[in-house]
């Protein structure tokens, strides 16, 4: 709470930043009342409260930062009626700040005020450590908007993980573009600094967990889906993949240059092309035998390559010989290659090395390898839709169904 002298006057000035400190306190003091139990006794309750409270704190954090910048750039219509409108407000009746006005201001959202901070202030940050609290972000923000407008069951585990990656990469993200807000929470907590540092110690811990359980079982075997989208007029193939079974998954996406793709991956089809094309595809596969993926599989009607250069993924994997079962990892997945070769056959292969986030340590330096097999399942059209927010243009999309074996490389 800062209080401004005017004249005789003492004014209270509620700040993003106040606000950013008491959310950010009461999202970790929900956080390690529910680590501290039990695995199989964790509530999800209290870790939704923290996951929106830890959601607005952020958000209130980052704005603080923008706003020492310029803080017209979190307006999301800056007009000219609204400024001129915002300008005789200011002027009738001096405040610290423009959203103490009495005009009422639309604020951009968190992602835009994360994404203006990294773009108009550079901080020197390991870009491996950036990255990490930006997928940890990302899915933050997607559990708080499920929480808000959907619901979430029984996924105490992957809702508690998404709060620790935030935490773990907290201090050094924080301390780099909003010093003033981790100065003012370590007064608050003093035992603050060294408990964020247990917890990125705990995070990155689990490599090392991830990498022992391989080499005792030999291996993981997980099924996913894997989308490759391609945008008209667009010189990248949008993929997205990820498994509907939360006991071993692994989420993930990015964008790649069409260069890095061919044949079956890189085409666009208009509706007419998809449709000859999934008749075709069915007279194939009614002369087939069947595959291991069973009667999903198709006959792809062309080679094709598609090679991930980088991405980000989320592992989630089921540990039955320890307690707790589950592990949640963060990891860098890189060199993935999906191939069909020439000709009819049904498999298509998978290759690609999974990789710690962030390099710290013996465990770090050691890789996972990721291999398998690939069926194309499904190709489809999709019209454009001009009346969206934005706009989206028409676009091929393609599935694929990927059975993969993880192993210490």
């Amino acid at each position: 709470m800062i209080v401004e002298t005017r004249g005789t006057q003492v004014a209270p000035h509620f700040s993003f930043l106040d606000d950013a400190e008491a959310r950010f306190l009461e999202a970790f003091a929900l956080f390690e009342k529910v680590n501290s139990m039990e695995p199989e006794k964790r509530p999800l309750e209290p870790l939704v409260q923290s996951v929106r409270a830890l959601h607005l704190a952020i958000e209130k954090g980052l704005k603080h930062a923008v706003a020492i910048i310029d803080p017209y750039l979190l307006l999301v219509k800056p007009e000219r009626a609204l400024l001129v409108d915002l300008r005789k407000d200011l002027l009738a009746r001096p405040v610290p700040s423009i959203f103490c006005s009495r005009i009422r201001l639309e604020t951009i959202g968190i992602a835009q005020t994360w994404d203006t901070l990294r773009s108009l202030s550079p901080a020197n940050v390991d870009e491996q450590m950036v990255a990490d609290f930006d997928r940890a972000l990302r899915r933050l923000v997607d559990t708080r908007n499920r929480a808000q407008h959907a619901e979430l069951l029984d996924e105490v585990e992957e809702v508690r993980a998404t709060i620790e990656q935030v935490l773990a990469r907290f201090t050094a993200v924080v301390g780099a573009w909003v010093p003033d807000w981790l100065d003012r929470l370590y007064e608050r907590n003093g035992q603050l600094e060294s408990r964020l540092r247990a917890i990125e110690n705990e995070v990155d811990a689990s490599w090392q967990v991830l990498i022992d359980n391989l080499r005792a079982d030999g291996g993981f075997k997980m099924s996913i889906d894997f989308y490759a989208v391609n945008e008209l007029e667009n010189d990248t193939v949008r993929v997205v993949f990820g498994g509907a079974d939360k006991a071993n998954n692994m989420l993930g996406g990015g964008d790649v240059p069409r260069s890095l793709a061919s044949g079956l991956f890189q085409s666009f089809l208009t509706d007419q092309q998809a449709s000859d094309r999934y008749a075709e595809r069915q007279r194939l596969k009614s002369l087939a035998a069947p595959v291991d993926a069973g009667s999903k599989a198709l006959a792809p009607l062309d080679e094709g390559v598609i090679s991930v250069p980088s991405t980000s993924a989320w592992l989630s994997l089921f540990l039955p010989n320890v307690t707790p079962h589950q592990l949640h990892v963060s990891a860098t997945l890189t060199q993935l290659r999906v191939e069909f070769p020439r000709g009819s056959s049904v498999k298509g292969s998978v290759g690609g090395r999974l990789e710690c986030t962030v390099q710290k340590g013996t465990a770090c330096a050691e890789a996972v390898q990721v291999s398998g097999t690939a069926y194309f399942t499904s190709e489809w059209n999709v019209d454009a839709d001009l009346n969206a927010d934005p706009p989206e243009p028409a676009r091929t999309q393609r599935c694929l169904s990927l059975e993969l074996e993880l192993t210490v490389a």
